[in-house]
């Protein structure tokens, strides 16, 4: 007496009907209690046993696996389809890599001639204010040598004297003693 239970057919000894000619041995699968239990769902789904269920997997012989057109398939539910073989995407990414390191070689070679510019630039500036340093130094110590000897030159006679010889020069001279005095300041100072 067979009986049919859930798409299962069970001989009168409880035991499942042999699907094929081909008689199955007993093996052993080590699985996570999850992924026992999926499989056990997908099962249900295609309306067969689990050991169907893997052994329709081995064979290719699963007709929810068998696709023509793109449909999710029990085992895909959560992952999204693409249609870009994985060597093509690894290609194309890497072609994206190649076409972003040229260009930052590139701007990298910009970035060199740039500085190596600025290098230079600076090396000109750098001697240009080392000259000046230079220039600077010699007129400070000239200008201190020509001052003291403009001090040294200018011993003025005294102011009586001088307004005596502008007198003899001039008679109708106004300037008085007091103005040359701050004149000769002037000129000393």
């Amino acid at each position: 007496m067979e009986t049919v239970m859930s798409n299962k057919t069970r001989s009168a000894a409880g035991k499942f009907v042999s699907k094929s000619e081909t008689p199955r041995k007993i093996r052993s699968v080590n699985l996570t209690d999850d992924a026992w239990q999926w499989l056990a769902s997908v099962a249900e789904k295609a309306g067969m046993s689990r050991n169907d269920y893997i052994e329709g997997l081995a064979e290719g012989n699963n007709p929810l696996m068998e696709t023509v057109e793109l449909q999710v398939c029990p085992l895909m539910e959560t992952a999204e389809l693409q249609v870009c073989p994985l060597m093509e995407t690894a290609q194309i990414e890497i072609e994206s890599l190649k076409q972003q390191l040229r260009s930052l070689n590139r701007q990298l070679a910009e970035q060199e001639k740039e500085l190596l510019q600025l290098h230079e630039r600076n090396g000109d500036l750098g001697l240009e204010v080392q000259n000046l340093k230079e220039e600077l130094a010699t007129v400070t110590r000239d200008r201190t040598e020509i001052k003291n000897l403009a001090l040294a030159v200018a011993d003025f006679p005294e102011a009586a004297d001088i307004l005596n010889q502008l007198k003899a020069r001039r008679k109708k001279s106004k300037t008085d003693l007091t103005d040359l005095e701050v004149i000769l300041e002037i000129l000393e100072g």
